[in-house]
């Protein structure tokens, strides 16, 4: 197999570093901002986000199945990348850009319509993204590098987010005198070093296989011919019947993308009512949840070299259930609030790299057991659960703390019923608690061990060598 460049490699990064500068921001504080700045109730937010989410895990399947029928001079997935880079930095601040002086009605529609758009384009990038990383090499071990490196890049764009973004609110409301217009500028600076970073993703990173004119009027005209193996909804039922891997690693990223939204709508709330705290405050809470995933991915990648993705999954799931109940348990102990929070993402880091590796190799399954390959289509389940996930979540934390009666027209640091306190302790830690108890049920039930992980590779390199003689 070939070896990848350390510049393809860094260049993969770089996109999921401005996939995050953007895309954490919408997930930790675009409810925040909606509901605390802009003033549009509570549930009505929650309801936009939902419904958003679920027609964009839609549209992954309709990017994902365009993906697989996408094919040029420069590839499968990085024409994509390069249409939609733009449009996805523009849209991203459009979202921001809500009129304070408008109704209520007019918010709400405008937030419907960004929302929409943002969500298509974001798809329209991300997916093909992921599936690049099966594009670019069919090395297992390149492919962990890949998305150590992803993971990595990943965590460095959250910690930004969670570092810089409020504070730099902060102080240019300072300076403006208004917190819509300071929370605007301050998106479309990150946007715009979002925009900088795909493009970078674009130009060094390249597919192992591009196609000829006269094959791309080949594979057109055999899409054409209704040809069962270049139908949409054939390999949809195929992976939701027959490819347990590919279904277990749906789950799984579900879990794992509805935990992370559960808890980045949570954390303000948290500081702001539960510790009463001011909400700037909460921004050193997220960034050493992160740091510490970056102290555990190089440890987690040396444990996961020697146990397998399947094995690790399980262990680490187990005991971050442990350290987020001892979190609810102490969750009005700041200090105590601190590690057991920082554990809980920790100890979770290695679930990235090994859904996405667990994915990859659901991938090359199908290929071998049925003859399918898959790679737009099979790397939907990670897009599709990045988008679902946190539409689930995000409606759990409005219902749960609507139910809990929480009161958002209260200023930082005034006091709340105590059932709004406890709702946002269930959201904080008792949901994510259920959530990886899952995966670790999940994990159990995945049925690539590392030694039928080993005998598909083996037989992949087999069959490459047998096509290349050809």
């Amino acid at each position: 197999m070939d070896k990848l460049k350390i510049s393809s490699k860094i260049g993969y990064g770089a996109a999921d570093l401005g996939g995050c500068l953007v895309n954490m921001i919408i997930t930790s504080y675009y409810m925040y901002y909606c509901t605390n700045v802009i003033n549009i109730p509570l549930v009505i937010v929650g309801m936009i986000i939902f419904v958003s989410k679920i027609w964009d895990g839609i549209n992954d399947i309709i990017v994902g199945g365009m993906v697989d029928r996408t094919f040029t001079e420069k590839g499968q997935a990085r024409p994509w990348i390069a249409k939609f880079t733009i449009p996805f930095a523009v849209i991203s601040c459009f979202m921001f850009a809500i009129p304070a002086g408008a109704t209520v009605t007019v918010k709400v529609i405008w937030a419907v319509i960004a929302y929409s758009i943002f969500t298509w384009c974001y798809t329209a990038i991300n997916l093909p993204y992921s599936s690049l990383m099966t594009l670019m090499t069919n090395d297992s071990v390149e492919r962990t590098t890949l998305n150590t490196v992803r993971m990595v890049c990943a965590l460095i764009g959250n910690i930004i987010v969670m570092a810089c973004f409020l504070p730099l609110v902060e102080i240019l409301t300072k300076k403006t005198g208004s917190k819509p217009v300071s929370y605007l500028i301050t998106v479309i600076i990150y946007a715009f070093v979002a925009a900088c970073l795909w493009f970078i993703t674009y130009f060094v990173c390249h597919e192992k296989k591009v196609y000829t004119p006269e094959e791309i009027a080949e594979k057109k005209a055999q899409i054409k011919s209704d040809n069962k193996n270049y139908s949409v909804l054939q390999h949809a039922r195929y992976l939701f019947t027959q490819n347990l891997p590919w279904l277990c690693s749906l789950g799984i990223s579900l879990c794992f993308f509805t935990r992370q939204a559960v808890d980045s709508n949570s954390v303000v709330y948290y500081f702001v009512y539960v510790l009463r705290l001011p909400e700037a405050s909460s921004s050193m809470y997220s960034t050493a949840s992160y740091i510490c995933m970056i102290v555990f991915l190089p440890i987690s990648a040396i444990i996961l070299a020697k146990i397998g993705n399947k094995r690790m999954m399980a262990i680490s799931n187990i005991a971050v259930v442990i350290c987020l109940v001892l979190g609810f348990l102490f969750s009005n102990n700041l200090t105590m609030s601190y590690i057991f929070h920082s554990l809980s993402f920790g100890l979770v880091v290695v679930c990235t790299i090994s859904i996405l590796n667990m994915l990859a190799d659901s991938i090359d399954y199908g290929e071998v057991n049925y003859g399918l390959r898959l790679d737009g289509l099979g790397m939907t389940a990670y897009s599709f659960a990045s988008k679902v996930g946190p539409a689930i979540g995000s409606l759990l934390c409005t219902l749960i703390f609507a139910v809990s009666q929480l009161d958002t027209s209260i200023e930082a640091g005034g006091i709340q019923k105590a059932s709004a306190l406890i709702g946002i302790n269930i959201t904080l830690w008792i949901i994510p608690a259920i959530l990886h108890s899952i995966v670790a049920i999940l994990s159990i039930i995945y049925p690539l061990t590392e030694k039928k992980r080993n005998e598909i590779m083996n037989t992949l390199i087999e069959k490459r060598k047998t096509d290349n003689a050809e």
